[in-house]
């Protein structure tokens, strides 16, 4: 894919790309690719971590070579032509691959520092709340993907279009099997993460609280006309804003789970509705 956007074509391109990385014997994989997003920096970063044997990421094109490695991607082939560029360190989150769910603090500060000063203003109570639900993405994909290699994570801001994108990607075992396994009888993967977005749902034991992080977060985006798409095993979801969300199956199984949030940068200030 030419240039990757924020559509279910590109997390399908996604999904046969890993297929491609784990089949094949090659020691170097090409991938062609002029523009690459956030989705596609945390979901190579996790793909790449979790072979079996190493193996490296070569594109033709300088641009997007360099893109990877400023944003501290560790598997390009040395041969991938890359230039210098003088890039704006403030406006990426740098590339984390979490791994330790006993990392609440360095998770918490990451989300305080890095993440949230590219969101909108939000109230004290409201702010307090976003960055324990953004810390949640990321603790469910150390905590429910059953993986050593955790959850990579990676924010890009656009300042041209005033939005600040970020994904979440951990390669473990996915929603649907998790779902499954608590015991919700659901037929397709898509309908899986349809419940695990609901409030109050979780998969985690009874004594353990919290969910997917995502219900808060799909109420801000949508009075901030954002973008939430999940995809995970065969199923995909995508809300834009107060739209009724869209939900898929996809031709090729993505392993794990991909989350990817666009926010709209305003100069609004967002607060609870508290009723008088």
């Amino acid at each position: 894919m030419k240039y990757f956007d924020l559509s279910y074509e590109a997390v399908n391109f996604l999904g046969q790309f890993g297929q491609h990385l784990n089949a094949t014997t090659s020691e170097t994989v090409e991938l062609v690719s002029e523009f690459l997003r956030p989705i596609c920096v945390v979901f190579l970063d996790q793909q790449f971590r979790t072979q079996s044997r190493p193996k490296s990421l070569y594109l033709s094109n300088p641009t997007v070579n360099t893109y990877l490695r400023d944003a501290g991607f560790e598997f390009l082939a040395p041969n991938a032509p890359t230039h210098f560029s003088p890039f704006d360190r403030r406006r990426r989150t740098g590339l984390k691959a979490f791994t330790n769910r006993r990392d609440d603090e360095i998770v918490l500060a990451w989300v305080r520092e890095q993440v949230m000063v590219h969101f909108p203003n939000f109230t004290s109570e409201l702010e307090r709340d976003m960055v324990k639900k953004v810390y949640e993405i990321v603790h469910n994909g150390m905590v429910h993907s059953h993986s050593s290699h955790g959850v990579s994570v990676f924010g890009q801001l656009f300042p041209q279009k005033k939005t600040f994108e970020i994904a979440f990607y951990d390669a473990g075992v996915g929603i649907p099997q998790n779902v499954r396994n608590y015991g919700e009888r659901i037929d397709s993967d898509a309908g899986c993460i349809e419940w695990a977005l609901r409030s109050g749902t979780t998969t985690r034991p009874s004594k353990e609280s919290g969910g997917m992080g995502l219900f808060l977060l799909q109420k801000f985006l949508g009075i901030n006309n954002g973008f939430l798409q999940i995809a995970s095993g065969n199923g995909y979801y995508e809300r834009q804003g107060n739209q009724e969300p869209q939900c898929k199956a996809l031709q090729h199984f993505l392993h794990g789970t991909l989350v990817s949030i666009k926010v709209r940068q305003t100069s609004l200030s967002y607060s609870y509705k508290h009723q008088s």
